[in-house]
């Protein structure tokens, strides 16, 4: 067994893995939270299986959990990892976005899947942005301080030029990888501010993109939809993306077919905060 060791959110984990195969692809996505063998919280074998896909299985937890592919074993692992990372952290609210830093400044954007977020992640990395996350954006709720995740950012298709992937990216069948050595930018390591959230949606008929800011409710009923963890919060979390929101200012970005133009008016209004 092949032993890896990640401590996310101060919490340890240990991932045994049958092979060097397996083993290539949890460094792809988690290559910034390995740390030197020590005492874990969470402990995961994965192992693979007669139908050459995997098998994950978890301390404590009864099934086992099947992937047919390293998508699945990526996107299996990485959920039921967070889902265990909320329970131990619990004085974190969790919101699906990206997060990044501009100045000492993190910003969250987030969008239902298809509408744009990891692109425009990819492409706000490219001018002048540190990464911090892709995909989780947990909160401190006495700091209102976004924890990093650097995991290997996610992509589904393809960006336009000048944006294109690197060679170093990690292919699935079903996504792409960029791991965090291969970013175009610094990897944020401490907690950060958040300063601004964005609420992406993607429009292709729109010659500019545009720019707006969007009310106390409307920023909270985004928020809310967003959270991975709002049954650990009071009122089922309606009070803490209320908290959150009424402190926080919130727009709503319509991003078009022209990425640089989309990423820049996200850029000139965080540089202005």
């Amino acid at each position: 067994m092949i032993k890896l060791y990640l401590k996310v959110f101060d919490v340890v984990t240990l991932v045994e893995c049958e092979s060097e195969r397996i083993a290539s692809v949890i460094r792809a996505g988690f290559s910034a939270f390995f740390v030197e063998p020590c005492d874990c919280t969470l402990e995961y074998k994965v192992t693979s299986n007669k139908a050459q896909g995997f098998i994950i299985q978890r301390r404590g937890l009864e099934s086992e959990i099947e992937s047919d592919n390293t998508y699945e074993l990526l996107y299996n692992f990485e959920k039921d990892l967070t889902i265990e990372l909320e329970l131990c952290r619990k004085d974190l609210f969790f919101v699906h976005g990206a997060a990044l830093e501009l100045g000492g400044k993190a910003i969250l954007i987030s969008a239902p899947s298809g509408s744009g977020k990891s692109t425009t992640t990819w492409a706000l990395l490219h001018h002048g942005f540190n990464y911090l996350s892709d995909e989780l954006a947990p909160i401190a709720l006495d700091t209102l301080n976004i924890q990093p995740f650097p995991h290997a950012l996610n992509q589904k298709k393809h960006p336009p030029e000048p944006y294109i992937l690197p060679e170093a990216t990690f292919k699935t069948d079903r996504t792409m990888h960029v791991p965090v050595e291969a970013l175009p930018c610094q990897v944020v390591e401490q907690p950060t501010p958040l300063a601004a959230m964005f609420y992406v949606k993607y429009n292709a008929e729109a010659e500019v993109p545009a720019i707006e800011p969007i009310s106390v409710s409307e920023a909270c009923m985004h928020l809310f939809a967003n959270g991975l963890n709002q049954l650990q919060h009071e009122n089922k979390g309606l009070a803490t993306a209320t908290d959150i929101a009424s402190r926080v200012p919130a727009y709503k970005v319509e991003t078009t077919t022209n990425l640089k133009k989309s990423a820049l008016i996200i850029e000139e209004l965080v540089m202005s905060l």
